[in-house]
């Protein structure tokens, strides 16, 4: 576990609950998570949690994706915006 996420409060999210915030299926959120366009999970011990503010970053580039310029190369949190950005400026 990542000391930084233990000591800033941040809170760890289950699949289920991250599938009620973002929307898509188990199967296209691991797909996403693949291909970069969906921030990484973390394994505690046997399950996969993900930080609740790498999630809520992820939607608001999805609720505004022009906000990061179609162009540019944007890091949020360690996965890649532009790839998102692509699919949803065009």
């Amino acid at each position: 576990m990542n000391e930084r996420l233990i000591h800033s409060g941040e809170r760890l999210l289950r699949l289920p609950q991250v599938l009620d915030m973002v929307g898509p299926g188990k199967t296209r959120l691991y797909e996403m998570m693949k291909t970069g366009e969906f921030p990484q999970s973390r394994k505690i011990r046997h399950m996969s949690v993900w930080v609740e503010s790498e999630v809520q970053d992820w939607i608001r580039v999805v609720a505004n994706p022009k906000s990061i310029g179609q162009d540019a190369v944007t890091h949020i949190n360690g996965w890649i915006a532009v790839r998102l950005c692509a699919r949803l400026c065009a």
